[in-house]
């Protein structure tokens, strides 16, 4: 245990250290920092980490810096992790599978309370390359719960996710991950990613933004603000893939979605499901791929007759709503459905629905 009352300090260590700072790996770790400027740094199994154990980080104010980069940042494996901060202008800085990730039995939360902060799982320099675009680092990250397949045991004895969540409830946030990041699952794992206000931006490479795959969830929510929401290429903004489900919901403010692929806001593909839901707002969608905005598709045949292909789209409220995308069916003030065909040309499995009302 660690409890410091005043000061602007600087907690660091050099290398792989084991565990540190907050981290409970076969006990319990917990640091208490009531106020002042901070610099956290530490490479992994730190800040609020866990292993077999219980990890906790709390700072109660201050302008906070957090450094490392994986498991660390409220990071969860057969264990319980926790980092809150209070208040500040704070930054997170990371690369992968940390600021509230869970691993095999995991459940890590990061809690911020208020101030204007800004959280980075870098892209670059490339440490952990993505199977999706080894140009980008695979972050797993910022609420994002991810198990672990293995191809040489059945299905039932593989590594499933636990719960990953990030939460922010004050302040003008900025948010920028690569692959996987902002309310994300993968391989049986739950991510949820929940900020309550301000004026907000998120920035993302692929699966992101609400999107899950392969028997997972990934769930987000912003209660309101002018966000902007960009996706630099696939799956994001409530997509799902592989019999997994991704919500992606915004309750207030004009809104701006740009995704430089396909398959995304309100996209299901091969027996996932996928909802994008903007409640209120004089929002734009620009999709530059036609396979997006209430859109769903299944290109194995493996999942038909297994389970729906859904995708689902809503926007409510707003004047004006701006949509640009190849395929011309979405539009304001507009209702387009597509009903799919399996291999036999019959019109079932595959069905997406979107409105702009």
């Amino acid at each position: 245990m660690i409890v410091d009352l005043e000061g602007n300090d600087a907690h660091g260590v050099d290398g792989a250290e084991p565990a540190s700072f907050g981290a409970g790996h076969l006990g319990y770790g917990l640091l208490w920092d009531v106020a002042g400027d901070d610099t956290y740094r530490a490479e992994a199994n730190s800040l609020a980490s866990s292993c077999l154990g219980v990890g906790i980080l709390n700072d109660e104010a201050g302008d906070d810096r957090y450094q490392s980069v994986y498991l660390a940042q409220a990071s969860a494996q057969l264990g319980l992790a926790l980092l809150r901060d209070g208040a500040g202008a704070d930054r997170y800085e990371t690369y992968r599978e940390s600021q509230g990730a869970a691993g095999y039995r995991g459940a890590a939360l990061l809690l911020d309370l208020d101030g204007d902060d800004r959280y980075e799982a870098k892209r670059s320099p490339v440490k952990f390359p993505a199977a999706q675009n080894p140009k980008y680092n695979s972050s797993m990250s910022q609420g994002c719960g991810r198990g672990v397949p293995n191809g040489a045991v059945p299905l039932h004895e593989t590594y499933a996710g636990g719960v990953g969540m990030l939460a922010d409830l004050g302040g003008a946030d900025e948010y920028q991950g690569g692959v996987f990041a902002q309310g994300v699952g993968y391989w049986f794992g739950v991510g949820i990613f929940i900020e309550a206000e301000g004026q907000d931006q998120y920035d993302t490479v692929w699966y992101g933004q609400g999107a899950a795959a392969h028997f997972a969830a990934g769930l987000y929510l912003d209660r309101a603000g002018n966000d902007s929401y960009h996706c630099l290429q696939d799956q994001c903004v409530g997509n799902g893939r592989d019999y997994s489900v991704g919500f992606h919901i915004d309750e207030l403010g004009d809104d701006v979605r740009v995704a430089g692929g396909g398959q995304s806001m309100g996209v299901g593909a091969n027996g996932g499901s996928g909802f994008c839901w903007d409640q209120a707002g004089v929002d734009s969608y620009q999709s530059d791929y036609y396979d997006g905005i209430g859109q769903a598709y299944d290109d194995t045949g493996a999942s038909a007759d297994v389970m729906i292909t859904l995708g689902f789209f809503a926007d409510q409220g707003g004047q004006k709503d701006i949509y640009v995308n190849p395929l011309g069916e979405s539009a304001d003030d507009s209702l387009w459905v597509q009903v799919g065909q399996d291999d036999d040309g019959d019109e079932k499995h595959v069905l997406a629905v979107g409105s702009d009302l």
